[in-house]
């Protein structure tokens, strides 16, 4: 299975001022997230990537494989984009 996934942040470009942001997780060393803060100008957009570790990929998998969907559902893992 894939273990990166992206967003893509975009600027509407109603106002002529640049949008800041900074993408923080409850997991620092499980995912990788390039870029990590940056600036998107009016109009434009920037993709944010975000890739687990191949440590952590492997134990989620192994709690998969024994504990099914549910192992999943109740991850404690979360993402804020600021």
């Amino acid at each position: 299975g894939a273990t990166r996934c992206t967003m893509t942040l975009r600027h509407p470009g109603l106002t002529n001022e640049h949008l800041a942001f900074k993408v923080k997780t409850t997991q620092p060393r499980r995912y990788l997230v390039r870029p990590n803060q940056g600036i998107v100008a009016p109009g434009s957009s920037e993709t944010v990537s975000i890739l687990l570790v191949d440590k952590d990929r492997q134990v989620l998998w192994s709690t998969y494989d024994s504990l099914g969907q549910s192992a999943l559902d109740h991850s404690k893992d979360k993402f804020l984009v600021q």
